[in-house]
């Protein structure tokens, strides 16, 4: 198949939409119509190609009917088949001749066939036909000058290239014909083309590049989120190419035919369309089967499976036979399976699995003006309104589509109170949610924790947390990512209607009632949960860690008011011109000044954190923003893995807190004095950021040295696929000549010089214990990455810790005295030790006593480390 890569996705374009009849077949009656022509004109309507048939026998008198005369002058390739007395019928010599006056090479097709005469006897008017012509010549009813445009013709039309079929199997020769046709008449196939359908082109060529040559038979799997074009894509790929092969088939939901009528069903709709029966019956699967590997042999077929949702829904062979297509179809043949779960082209051995993205920047915008504006263009007063629907929509068509259409007709006030509540639109949810429905439990548990706050994280870092939260992060994320749900580099990243997906579900049992949630994301939310103060042991995890949720919302409500808008009118963004060179960039909205310049100042009363007796995550990590906090922190759960807190506002951690299961500790810039009352018991504790008042080295690091001079050899453990990093506890005062140099504002800016380890003297340390000369802890954790690249055999000295910029602009070096340091190499083996601790603990807690607990603990000091930060 010459350039295969081009011809399976490309065609050139045709008028064949103009002609009323793909086919027009001149023969003569007598000679053909019961044989060859009868098997003709059947191929040519299994294909689809529409065909001239003389079924009232009009081929009467001397003169041609006017039907035929329409049907010639109406019709795209002319085929003549000619026979042994075709020249003795004037009425075929006259039709002949009106072909021949109608061909134009230019757009039409005119192809001889030769059924059983030798071409050199039409061209030269040699036997039976030179005997036709005597007779015509000796009747006084045909004049010389119609005879002699009748032998020109001939001579012509025999010249043209075409089949000579004498001594030929006759099926082969006519699926040779009928070929040459489709590919003559089949861009007529693909009126997808000039639909306007957005973003195809780009697909097609990417596509075509990626599947290459087809010499064999190929199985191609589209996949992609939901919503996302797959579909789209297959069926405007279908209707592109179908022309191209011998059989076709088109199953556009196979997971609903199969729910009907189960494996049969499939099997009977794929024969069916492939063999062109419409009145097929199959009376069983060993029946079908056996049917598709006797009539699909050697057969060069397009079939395309759509909506795919279990495996099992593409058994419709019996004995196991899932290879039978790939088996029986002949060179050339493309089956493409479409479906959201990427495990089930994988299982289905696709040689090509093609992942459709979402719009371009440009094909967004043209996408969301059909829908919205009904134009090519956007209208001047919606330019800014237009960046904010497309940078949600993160060129998800589905969500263009519909929120355009929504909003089409719509006034400008109408779209900024709309926007907040389009973006959970019923119809874009219900079809996003059917990926979700067919997770499991706990991978639903996954999806979950990354729409509401895992989303944007390092791999490691998020599989660490999801292993915490007994989720079996290495399957559930896979698992996630064969569905297309997520994506998964360095960075867990999910598509933002995914992540609405995932609120909007967290939300729907109890929408106005956010202390039944499980999760908390929200500033608002969080805040009538404090202020309500009601139970809320359904929450396990308070993750706020940006400030857009708090303005977000109110910069929508302020667009809203741009009727007035000063946005200058321009006519001339056209289709062909600025359209092409559009850029969202233009039109984003400018961010509001800080929120430390407003009057707006938002608080938080934390008593109902005392209440949250499940809760596993909290993250409070506000940027570009001061928070209050007010009310009164009795407790915090005992379930607590994670705890970040920018600025807390207490001087300790409750007293009733055991930190069993705590695994992060980030306090950062808080009030903090003293983590906690007398002696606490913390398993497998290996990550803290941030500064603490604290004397002596923990235990757990296992590794302490006098001095600040660090010098790490990391050899024994680069090999090693369960090291994942190295813990650090650091005992350091800040000398008196150091205080000075934190005297800055806090609009200074800092740079951390990778020549040493950073830390923020003026935001992390207590200013009051700094003039005391108290001890201070530093507690910092290096991953393996970062390790290898900053540590493993490059001395690091634990004491010029910051360069820090004045107000002019000029350096100067914060510094502190360490006067000791302490690492330990962490595994994941720690991780799991500390689970395993905690099932201990766990099942028998309710026998043992709190200074039994105690013992225990103590006796295992290998596994635990024992802090003691009173001062």
């Amino acid at each position: 198949m010459a350039s295969a890569s081009n011809a399976i996705i490309q065609c050139t374009s045709s008028s064949s939409s103009s002609f009323e009849y793909d086919v027009f077949v001149s023969f003569r009656g007598e000679d053909t119509r019961n044989s060859f022509t009868a098997f003709l004109f059947e191929a040519l309507k299994k294909q689809g190609i529409e065909a001239f048939k003389d079924d009232k026998d009009i081929r009467k008198g001397e003169s041609i009917a006017p039907e035929l005369i329409r049907a010639i002058e109406g019709s795209h390739v002319f085929l003549v088949v000619f026979s042994k007395d075709y020249a003795s019928s004037t009425w075929c010599l006259r039709e002949l001749a009106h072909i021949w006056n109608c061909f134009q090479p230019s757009t039409r097709h005119l192809l001889p066939i030769f059924y059983d005469v030798d071409p050199s006897q039409v061209r030269k008017l040699s036997g039976d036909y030179e005997k036709a012509f005597a007779q015509h010549q000796q009747s006084s009813r045909f004049q010389e000058k119609e005879i002699t445009t009748w032998r020109e013709v001939l001579e012509r039309v025999a010249s043209l290239s075409g089949w000579d079929i004498r001594n030929k199997e006759q099926p082969t020769v006519i699926d040779e014909i009928v070929q040459k046709i489709k590919k003559i008449v089949g861009c007529k196939f693909s009126i997808l083309r000039n639909d306007n359908l957005v973003g195809m082109e780009s697909h097609f060529s990417t596509l075509s590049k990626q599947l290459g040559p087809v010499n064999d038979v190929r199985v191609v799997g589209i996949t992609g989120m939901g919503g996302i074009g797959k579909s789209t894509l297959g069926r405007a790929l279908y209707e592109r190419i179908s022309h191209q092969f011998n059989s076709s088939c088109y199953i556009d939901d196979v997971s609903k035919l199969y729910r009907l009528e189960g494996s049969a069903g499939v099997q009977k709709d794929l024969l069916s369309q492939s063999l062109n029966e419409t009145n097929l019956k199959i009376r069983n699967l060993s029946y079908g089967t056996d049917l598709a590997w006797r009539r699909l042999h050697n057969a060069k077929a397009l079939i395309v499976l759509d909506n795919v949702e279990e495996d099992k829904q593409l058994n419709m062979f019996t004995a196991n036979r899932n290879n039978l297509l790939r088996e029986r179809l002949g060179r050339g043949s493309i089956v493409i399976i479409i479906s959201r779960d990427q495990q089930i082209l994988k299982a289905r051995g696709a040689d090509l699995i093609y992942q459709v993205k979402p719009l371009d920047d440009t094909d967004a915008l043209r996408l969301f003006c059909k829908n919205a504006f009904k134009n090519n263009y956007i209208m001047s007063d919606f330019k800014t309104l237009t960046s904010h629907v497309l940078s949600h929509c993160e060129g998800h068509p589905l969500a263009i589509e519909v929120l355009g259409s929504s909003l089409f007709g719509k006034d400008v006030s109408y779209w900024g109170s709309a926007l907040v509540s389009l973006r959970e639109s019923k119809s874009i949810m219900d079809v996003l949610r059917i990926s979700f429905d067919q997770l499991e439990d706990t991978h639903k548990e996954i999806f979950l924790d990354i729409a509401c706050f895992l989303y944007d994280h390092d791999v490691i870092y998020v599989k660490e947390i999801l292993d915490f939260r007994g989720f079996n992060p290495e399957y559930g994320l896979q698992v996630l990512v064969d569905k297309s749900l997520i994506t998964m580099r360095r960075i867990v990243e999910m598509h933002d209607v995914l992540r609405n997906l995932g609120k909007y579900i967290v939300r729907e049992k109890s929408p106005w009632n956010p202390w039944k949630w499980s999760r908390l994301w929200d500033f608002k939310d969080l805040n009538i949960v404090s202020l309500d103060n009601k139970a809320t042991e359904n929450v396990e995890a308070i993750v706020h860690e940006e400030d857009y949720d708090i303005e977000k919302d109110s910069d929508l409500e302020e667009d809203s008011n741009l009727e007035d808008s000063d946005l200058e009118e321009d006519s001339d963004l056209e289709e062909d011109s600025d359209l092409e060179d559009y850029d969202l960039e233009d039109y984003d909205l400018e961010e509001d000044s800080d929120l430390e310049d407003s009057h707006f100042l938002p608080t938080v009363r934390v008593d109902a954190l005392s209440t949250m007796s499940n809760l596993k995550l909290l993250k409070f990590r506000y940027a570009g923003y001061e928070i209050n906090y007010s009310g009164t922190l009795t407790k915090l759960s005992n379930e607590l893995g994670y705890l970040t807190w920018v600025k807390y506002p207490f001087e300790c951690l409750p007293p009733s807190f055991e930190p069993d299961k705590l695994v992060e500790l980030i306090l950062p810039k808080s009030n903090i004095k003293q983590l906690w009352e007398g002696r606490k018991v913390i398993h497998s504790f290996y990550r803290s950021e941030g500064v603490s008042p604290g004397s002596e080295i923990p235990k757990w690091f296992n590794n302490e040295h006098e001095g600040n001079c660090v010098s790490l050899d990391a050899s024994h453990v680069m090999h090693d696929d369960n090291w994942i990093g190295v813990a650090f506890c650091a005992i350091f005062v800040v000398p008196h000549e150091t205080i000075s140099a934190m005297a800055f504002s806090k609009t200074d800016g800092y740079y951390s010089g990778f020549s040493d380890i950073p830390v923020d003297f003026y935001e992390d340390l207590d200013q009051e214990l700094v003039l005391d000369k108290s001890d201070h802890m530093w507690l910092f954790f290096f991953d393996r990455k970062m390790f290898i690249f900053k540590f493993h055999l490059q001395p690091k000295n634990l004491g010029r810790l910051l360069l820090k910029c004045d107000g002019r602009r000029k350096w100067k070096e914060s510094y502190a005295e360490v006067k000791k340091y302490g690492y330990r190499w962490v595994y994941k083996g720690d991780n799991e030790q500390r689970k395993r601790k905690f099932g201990e603990i766990e099942e028998n807690e309710g026998m043992m006593s709190e200074e039994g607990r105690k013992d225990d603990a103590s006796s295992s000091q290998e596994n635990t480390i024992n802090l003691d930060l009173s001062l």
